[in-house]
């Protein structure tokens, strides 16, 4: 075995195989390495939902006033941490200048691009390498319980029809049009026929193993100390079980990604945002469509081997530790609105914790980094991980591999926030 590759994908989660699926596919020999197992963290305990409904982005008008409304408070969906520290000052000042309809115009085109493209790719990959992992396309239904809840399903359905996303506003009576079993406290929705889902670890491990026979080699518990650099390029990648070499090296680590670029003069503007999830096996769900309770920012997905509750938002840093009044909170929010739920305990669930890595403008970054010619950024995807996965993946092969990409390029780049912060800095 040679410590030597065409590309050494650092990650094991969602878009790191996605990456080294499309890069075998074009024909280079891969290397994985990750600190975990493969799909460990947010990669495999997330919801699963396949999203073109979420083409607004995180910093938007709306999320600034529920963040001054949800600051400080533990028990809000969004949390921030009481503890000042630089990096998340930054973040959160970054954060609140993009929270404007300027950027809300700016982003929603090209989120609703590269969403729509993302469930195309991966049902292509799923379809063509025929792996099973409870595809299904049942689109998606987003519910209200409040008046104030009503005007901000009434306030997307108008964003939606603007951006050429079908959408369709549904009142309490409409409801059971989606789902004929479904029975909550809700009094209106908005279905996204468009959405999708998938079971996150059937398919991260039937994609690991259509990647191992073809011999894509994996390094599992393994922690890069350090990328060693010559000049413009990356020479050595330093792990605590050796030294590896490549052509291209692709850093798609998740929240952790900043961390390791920062010696290297490469500075990503990421932030982890902490999600719980709570698996209950062989449950059979009281409803066949995915489920986003809006006002709680919950999400409940029926898979055909259980369901799985998740939400919540904690910019905290990294404490791997949960939260079990945050997980109560969750248990609570499914039982407001489906009665059915509310005999589910904590102690019956399997509970999962992983790290979002969060941009402050609500789009990834994935590029040929501008200073090492032979490295590459896929990370900052937030909440929609599984959902940009493919369509990442592919981009990452097109710029491997010197080929045109699918799509612009040019609003991934992670420069495009220091080129902001400069910019102010020159006028004060």
């Amino acid at each position: 075995m040679s410590d030597r590759s065409d590309v050494l994908i650092i990650g094991g989660g969602v878009v790191g195989l996605c990456c080294a699926y499309f890069l075998e596919k074009a024909g280079c020999s891969v290397r994985v390495v990750t600190r975990e197992r493969v799909g460990a963290g947010a990669s495999s305990i997330n919801a699963g939902m396949i999203v073109p409904s979420h083409f607004v982005p995180l910093a938007s008008p709306g999320m600034l006033s529920r963040g001054l409304e949800w600051l400080l408070k533990p028990e809000s969906p969004f949390y921030i941490s009481p503890i000042p520290r630089p990096e998340l000052v930054l973040w959160l000042n970054e954060f609140r200048l993009y929270c404007n309809m300027k950027h809300l115009r700016y982003a929603i085109p090209i989120l609703k691009n590269l969403t729509s493209l993302g469930k195309i790719w991966l049902r292509n990959m799923i379809q063509e390498e025929a792996l099973d992992c409870d595809w299904r396309e049942r689109g998606l239904l987003m519910l209200y319980r409040s008046d104030h809840g009503q005007k901000e399903a009434e306030r997307l359905v108008a964003l939606a029809e603007q951006a050429g996303v079908e959408a369709r506003f549904l009142a309490a009576a409409q409801l059971d049009t989606v789902d004929a079993h479904l029975q909550c406290n809700a009094i209106c929705g908005v279905f996204f026929p468009e959405d999708a889902q998938v079971q996150p670890e059937a398919f991260i491990g039937a994609l690991q193993l259509r990647l191992r026979e073809r011999g894509v080699e994996f390094w599992e518990q393994t922690e890069v100390h350090s990328l060693v650099v010559q000049d413009t390029r990356v020479e050595r990648v330093k792990t605590d079980r050796g030294d590896f070499t490549a052509d291209h090296v692709v850093v798609a680590a998740g929240a952790w990604s900043g961390r390791l670029l920062r010696p290297i003069g490469v500075r990503v503007l990421l932030q982890p945002g902490k999600g719980y999830s709570l698996t209950y096996p062989r449950m059979k769900a009281p409803f066949s469509v995915p489920v986003i309770l809006d006002e709680d920012r919950v999400a409940i997905t029926p898979f055909r081997d259980g369901l799985r509750i998740g939400g919540m938002m904690e910019i905290n840093s990294f404490r791997p530790w949960p939260n079990e009044r945050r997980m109560q909170m969750m248990l609570r929010a499914a039982a407001r609105s489906f009665p059915t739920l509310s005999a589910l305990r904590l102690k019956q669930a399997r509970p999962g914790v992983g790290f979002r890595p969060l941009t402050p403008d609500g789009l990834p970054v994935i590029e040929r980094n501008p200073r090492y010619t032979n490295l590459y950024l896929a990370t900052g995807h937030g909440m929609l991980g599984m959902t940009l996965a493919a369509i990442t993946g592919k981009l990452i092969s097109e710029l491997v591999k010197g080929e045109p990409t699918t799509v612009d390029m040019r609003p991934f780049g992670c420069e495009r926030f220091w080129q902001r912060i400069r910019l102010r800095q020159r006028w004060i």
